[in-house]
């Protein structure tokens, strides 16, 4: 049983927060706080969880004076829950937490062990740098407030602020960081005023208790920095250790502690006056360089998360007409009309009779389901079938689109061989870092011990891996934003140096180098009476086909009729049930499947058959019109490339193309999506790396299988989450520029390695000697990360400014 123990100072076993006069502990030794803390240790106790206090033994955050578990009790209500959760279906619910408490490995630990805890919880993922945790969780078990009041239970409240519902941007805290900056800065500030004596070389002739007192301070102002400001460093090589890697924390935790030993030993003994100046220097400079990295990083990541552009638009009705809008104009209350294959672009209320939605998108289960009117959609949705309205209940989320787009489901099994090399590199350079410290200690040991500390300090501060490992994320980081800003949206940042292997170019045609509109349209057939207009016109309105959505368009325009049953079959067409009618459009070959009367014209038309209960009715051709510089385009390409094109129409435009292509053997009609996926399994086979560029409808397989996918989009939703990038339409023209620009980008961390090279073997020739102080290794440790940062940035910019047609 739990007593109470009357103390002064007791550290908390969970939080290690001073204890009041009364503290509570256990028959087993451990004290804490408050009741909170105990409660939470018994809940990791009991579910065999007490590791957590092995990454850090008092991990936990406070829970004194947290109040109890009903004020989340209004977050069941329905018009607060649904603007929260991510998704929702009949068994599973998925919900992102904001936890400003996370700090360290063990927070990350533990979180992603939730399902220990509550059985109703069935996964959870902490993206670290963001301070974010996403859980699945069984909605018929759980509810949304208990999700909360677990997390606040462990110590880890969310923070939920119902300004946030609609979606606005949450501010980065680095109170923590500045802290330990602003402690440190004072520290150093103070012992170098401490040490001037020293600086002006008649330290020897003070007093010697005046110099063992100035000594006494230099410690007791390094104390907090050590046990406060380069607590992390410690924290870090310590897991690396457990974990048996060698993280770059190591080396200069291992400077840090006989830095400060060798001091305290000097001072203390009166040997002499330490080197704690440099010490808390070292430290501050150290986190300079640190929040300098961290603020960059905080801008690409902002950059990207909301001022990119982003490949997604959506139709919304307004005053009565329809028009697209990218997916950050869209506002709560508008009406969404999503056709079959389009994403849902944010959470909303379904407004058509019904709907069936495919999550795979967002929980990598295919089978779609079926949603009634007046029920909740939710964001990455995908369509099956009939177009429907939505009413928009919470604003866009570009980050959590592009997270959803990143799901593990749709990741290619094809890591770079730069980035591995450049993770493998940062961990066999601590090693020889190690190794080549230990190595000048002993040797200077022998010769001249005062020199052997300052040898082995100093190798092991000057050497820096970080601005080797830091050059590929800021290279590619900047990368993702210059080609963003040119409407070439990225999945991640490998996606830019798969960019600079291609070799080989795949072209889809329809919607990809023909637009999606001000194409020459000609009706063949039997004269169309008003009501079939309107079954025609309603059913390809339903269609996300280029085709389909030039022929709608330039129909008389009409009021749509009620679509009964809607389907649409990849590369061949579409066919619906609108009022007891059957309606069908396609290829020749699909209607002449399904309908007897179809008569025996030249195959060589392109266009869309019709048919109407079975009865042929006429075709719709389609006159192609090429986009504006593909002449240039492909001239530029053909010299560098080798360049195919996948088509699903026939070979009518044959004679129009080749002159793009050359060789007629590299352009083949009527595939369909199955012989596209095949074709890129034959290149992939003979070791080329290919960039499959399509309109991500008819050749998604295709995508997948390439080295880059490209999708290439107009004005439609409809890309598809098994590409790697999405492109607008109009900046197709500024492909020979993107893969100049990648090629570049890879040629930049190259130089970035190189030069970091150059700086750790003259930094390292020098410090083998025992000719530079640590703190002079200080300054240049993040002054070499800086100008890594700096040089990659710069190059990066340059180069995109160099091509010109980038835009900046």
């Amino acid at each position: 049983m739990p007593t109470l123990l009357q103390h002064s100072k007791i550290k908390c076993t969970h939080c290690g927060e001073e204890c009041t006069s009364e503290s509570i502990f256990l028959e087993t030794g451990e004290k804490f706080c408050c009741s909170g803390c105990k409660v939470v240790f018994e809940l990791l106790r009991d579910n065999n969880l007490c590791n957590y206090y092995a990454y850090d033994s008092n991990a936990g955050v406070s829970l004194l004076f947290k109040t109890g578990s009903k004020r989340f009790e209004y977050l069941d209500n329905p018009e607060i829950s649904q603007k929260l959760i991510d998704y929702s279906d009949k068994e599973t619910s998925t919900a992102t937490f904001y936890i400003p408490d996370i700090h360290c490995t063990s927070c990350l630990w533990l979180l992603e062990k939730l399902y220990k805890l509550n059985e109703g919880i069935v996964h959870s993922q902490v993206n670290f740098l963001r301070k974010e945790v996403t859980i699945t969780y069984n909605n018929k078990d759980v509810r949304y407030s208990t999700i909360v009041e677990l997390l606040a239970k462990i110590g880890y409240e969310p923070e939920i602020k119902l300004s946030n519902l609609g979606g606005t941007i949450k501010s980065k805290r680095n109170h923590d960081l500045y802290l330990k900056l602003g402690l440190a800065g004072f520290a150093f500030g103070n012992s170098m005023m401490l040490s001037f004596p020293e600086y002006l070389s008649f330290g020897l002739s003070l007093d010697a208790n005046l110099r063992w007192f100035f000594g006494i301070l230099n410690i007791v102002l390094a104390i907090p920095v050590l046990v406060y400001s380069a607590r992390d460093y410690f924290i870090n090589s310590w897991y690396s250790i457990r974990e048996r890697t060698m993280s770059i924390d190591v080396p200069v935790a291992l400077g840090l502690t006989a830095l400060f030993v060798r001091s305290a030993i000097d001072i203390l003994t009166g040997i002499g006056s330490g080197f704690m100046d440099s010490f808390t220097g070292l430290v501050f400079f150290l986190l300079i360089g640190k929040l300098l990295q961290k603020k960059t990083i905080d801008s690409l990541t902002f950059d990207r998360d909301y001022k990119s552009y982003f490949p997604l638009s959506a139709t919304i009705v307004r005053d009565g007409n329809e028009i697209s809008l990218g997916i950050s104009s869209i506002t709560i209350g508008d009406t969404m009309i999503v056709r079959n294959a389009e994403i849902i672009p944010t959470d909303g209320i379904l407004m058509s009779e019904t709907a069936w939605i495919d999550y795979s998108f967002v929980n990598g289960e295919s089978i779609p389901l079926e949603v009634q009117s007046g029920m909740q959609v939710f964001a990455g949705g995908r369509i099956q079938g009939a177009a429907v309205q939505i009413e928009c209940t919470r604003e866009c989320s570009q980050s959590y689109l592009t997270r959803l787009w990143n799901n593990e489901v749709f990741t290619k099994d094809k890591p770079s061989t730069l980035l591995e090399a450049n993770n493998i590199f940062g961990k066999y350079f601590t090693i020889a870092t190690l190794i080549i410290a230990v190595s000048a200690a002993i040797y200077w040991l022998v010769i001249n011990p005062v020199t052997a500390l300052n040898a082995f300090t100093s190798v092991l501060i000057i050497a820096c891996p970080c601005a080797l490992t830091l050059a590929a994320p800021f290279a590619l980081g900047w990368a993702l934003t210059m080609l963003g800003r040119s409407k070439f949206y990225l999945k991640n940042v490998s996606v830019v140096l798969d960019l600079a292997a291609i070799d080989t170019i795949v072209f889809d045609k329809t919607g990809t180098l023909t637009k999606a509109h001000n194409n020459s349209i000609t009706y063949t057939g039997t004269i169309l009476s008003f009501d079939e207009q309107r079954l025609i016109q309603t059913c390809l309105r339903n269609s996300n086909h280029p085709f389909s959505r030039i022929i709608a368009s330039e129909m008389p325009q009409q009021d749509g009729l009620k679509v009964q049953e809607f389907k649409e079959y990849a590369g061949l067409g579409v066919e619906a049930k609108i009022e007891n009618h059957s309606i069908m459009a396609g290829s020749h070959d699909f209607i002449s499947r399904n309908c007897s009367s179809i008569p025996q014209i030249q195959i060589s038309t392109t266009g869309v058959f019709l048919a109407i209960d079975g009865d042929y009715k006429g075709c719709y051709s389609v006159e192609n019109s090429y986009r504006e510089g593909l002449v240039e385009l492909f001239s530029r390409l053909k010299s560098k490339y080798i360049l195919y094109l996948l088509s699903g129409d026939n070979s009518r435009e044959l004679s129009t193309l080749l002159p793009f292509f050359d060789d007629s053997h590299n352009m083949r009609f009527s595939q369909s999506p199955e012989d596209k996926l095949k074709f890129i399994k034959s290149l992939r086979a003979i070791g080329k790396n290919i960039a499959m560029i399509g309109d991500g409808l008819n050749d998604a397989g295709a995508l997948q299988q390439s080295t880059v996918g490209i999708a290439v989009t107009e004005r439609s939703g409809s890309f598809s989450p098994a590409c790697d990038g999405v492109l607008s339409a109009e900046s197709i023209v500024l492909l020979p520029e993107i893969l100049k620009f990648a090629k570049s980008t890879k040629n930049v961390i190259v130089y970035a390695f190189i030069l970091s090279l150059l700086y750790n073997a003259v930094g390292l020739g020098f410090a083998v000697t025992g000719m530079l102080t640590p703190i002079v290794a200080a300054i240049f440790m993040p002054v070499s990360s800086l100008s890594v940062i700096g040089f990659t940035t710069g190059m990066v910019i340059w180069n995109a400014r160099k091509l010109k047609k980038i835009s900046l």
